[in-house]
């Protein structure tokens, strides 16, 4: 009796073990939230449709409250009910980009508003970015910057250097410029050699074309 009862206590042991092992006792992994899916094969309308439906029933807190399109400039309107004093809490249009995939979409812009509550109407603009030539930025960072520094742009600080030899990248940002004249906005930090032989600290901040040509370039 004895050694029936230890062999069905070690085929239960046997068996957490395997379950723990194979995972099944594990959580299921939350997905990812996308927008991919509901975009595929549709008009951008119907895109903006499906991606109010979405940012209206979940808004990650933004305190989203009226989403549509506008074809005259082909603009993705967002109305937000924020408090005026307090932008913060709500960001920039990156924040949309990064929850709801909003930079994929076939548009000009897209502005985000106060919400009027009072008429159910959007408010004062108070941030809008251009999806186009968001697009640009990135498309210009994937070829130049995918060493984590602009190449051409360190090319061009080298030959402008004490010691082109102590050039140190750090930090690289990607803007598409603000006048909207398709060209790109490098922000680059690096160490190198100065006059002396000490090491220190640069910025620059250069306007570049998207054939990666500086055009100017102011270096702090």
């Amino acid at each position: 009796m004895q050694r029936i009862i230890l062999i069905i206590v070690a085929v239960g042991v046997i068996g957490l073990i395997g379950k723990a092992i194979s995972g099944d006792d594990k959580e299921p992994a939350k997905k990812e939230k996308s927008t991919t899916a509901a975009f595929k094969g549709k008009s951008t309308k119907e895109r903006i449709d499906s991606l109010a439906a979405v940012m209206l029933k979940d808004d990650q807190g933004l305190g989203i409250k009226k989403v549509s399109y506008d074809p005259k400039d082909s603009t993705l309107k967002i109305a937000c009910e924020v408090d005026r004093r307090d932008r913060k809490k709500l960001g920039t249009t990156s924040v949309f980009d990064q929850d709801y995939n909003t930079y994929n979409l076939p548009i000009n812009f897209t502005k985000v508003y106060f919400y009027e509550s009072s008429n159910d109407h959007f408010g004062k603009l108070f941030s809008f970015t251009s999806n186009k030539f968001s697009r640009q930025a990135e498309a210009f960072k994937s070829r130049f910057c995918s060493t984590g520094f602009c190449e051409p742009l360190a090319n061009y600080l080298r030959n402008r250097m004490n010691d082109p030899g102590s050039f140190d990248p750090e930090e690289c940002n990607v803007y598409y410029n603000n006048s909207m004249d398709g060209t790109i906005i490098v922000e680059q930090s690096f160490r190198g050699k100065n006059a002396f032989g000490a090491l220190v600290l640069k910025k620059t901040n250069a306007t570049m074309d998207m054939n990666g040509n500086v055009l100017k370039a102011n270096i702090e």
